[in-house]
């Protein structure tokens, strides 16, 4: 036991060290993207910096970093994203404790000055399917997946081009490109692409022709290959069913003898109803393996009766024509008070 103990401290602690220097590289990465990122905001390159700062945040998601991402946004003239960071600070905010917020310097008056000031920007996208339009189709907005719940209602989006695609599974996608301004809402009606056809080569159905040999021909060609492989098909399912059928009996024999020690014990251990503890678990544990023993014995007369069946149903592959058989024969399988009856039934 002590031993296990010392295993499991020293496979934790090695757990611990190789998770702490995870996050120390991930800090120190997110540190260098910060750096990079806040310079480059600084100069104004935006296209470069927001990116960099919403990688950094990632990798170790300070209050900091998300505020600054959301500054980025907001000169970038992303008034979408940067209104819905501007909130996730907010949220940040009101769950640290006094001190941490002292050390926030005011940032929560500027992030709830901003989403006044830019929120009534915030353009919304329309998305509209079709009318009596498919629902399996696939919809994306910039390669995002969108659900079928977020159809008819303006969203918030940032200003500038977005790319719809649609597409039916396995089918075309269709491209549209919208631009859209600060301030303005706007609806678009999806184009959607053609529907996927069935395959070429999907089996139709058609008619011989009336009187035509080599029609009549080819038809039982057909109906012959069919028979051979249902015929191997019923052969596949005969030993199935016989060898469920095998492991039923040899189960239901085990757990039958099994049941009989247990009565012995019964005998040996209770007088009439009052039994020592010894003889109620053997009690008990004779009662479940005779109901076993009975399920067994039932799962393999079926099993065998029904691989029976198949065997001597199935049709020979056919060297020639032949008539067609009306007779039919089904297994019988019932069970009595005292006894049962295994067999087959037959019609013709």
């Amino acid at each position: 036991m002590m031993r296990k103990g010392i295993l499991r401290l020293l496979l934790a602690a090695a757990w611990i060290a190789c998770t702490s220097t995870v996050l120390a590289q991930d800090n120190a990465a997110a540190a260098a993207l910060f750096e990079k990122g806040l310079e480059e905001m600084e100069a104004g390159r935006y296209s470069t910096g927001c990116p960099l700062l919403a990688e950094s945040f990632r990798l170790d998601p300070l209050p900091g970093a998300l505020f600054t991402l959301a500054e980025c946004e907001a000169k970038a003239g992303k008034v979408a994203s940067a209104v819905a960071h501007y909130d996730d600070y907010l949220q940040v905010y009101a769950r640290m404790t006094g001190p941490q917020q002292t050390k926030q310097h005011g940032r929560d008056k500027t992030a709830r000055d901003q989403i006044e000031k830019l929120k009534p920007h915030v353009p919304t996208l329309t998305l509209v399917l079709p009318a009596e339009a498919p629902t399996n189709v696939i919809i994306k907005r910039n390669g995002v997946a969108m659900g079928m719940a977020t159809l008819r209602i303006p969203l918030p989006v940032d200003p500038g081009k977005h790319v719809i695609t649609t597409q039916f599974p396995g089918g075309p996608v269709r491209e549209q490109q919208v631009s859209i301004a600060a301030d303005e809402k706007k609806t678009v009606v999806l184009e959607l692409p053609p529907e996927v056809a069935p395959p070429a080569n999907a089996p139709t159905a058609t008619a011989a022709p009336t009187g035509s040999a080599p029609g009549l021909a080819a038809t039982s060609s057909v109906n012959n290959g069919a028979d051979a492989g249902l015929g191997k098909s019923r052969k596949t399912w005969a030993y199935i069913a016989g060898g469920t059928g095998a492991v039923g009996i040899v189960v239901g024999t085990i757990a039958g003898v099994a049941a009989m020690n247990k009565k012995s014990v019964v005998s040996d251990n209770c007088e009439g109803t009052i039994c020592t503890h010894e003889g109620k678990v053997a009690a008990d544990a004779g009662r479940d393996l005779a109901l076993l023993s009975t399920i067994g014995f039932g799962v393999g007369i079926a099993g065998l009766a029904t691989g029976a069946v198949l065997l001597l149903t199935g049709k020979p592959e056919p060297a020639a024509q032949s008539a067609p058989s009306a007779r039919t024969w089904s297994p019988i399988v019932t069970g009595r008070a005292n006894g049962g009856i295994v067999g087959l039934q037959g019609t013709w």
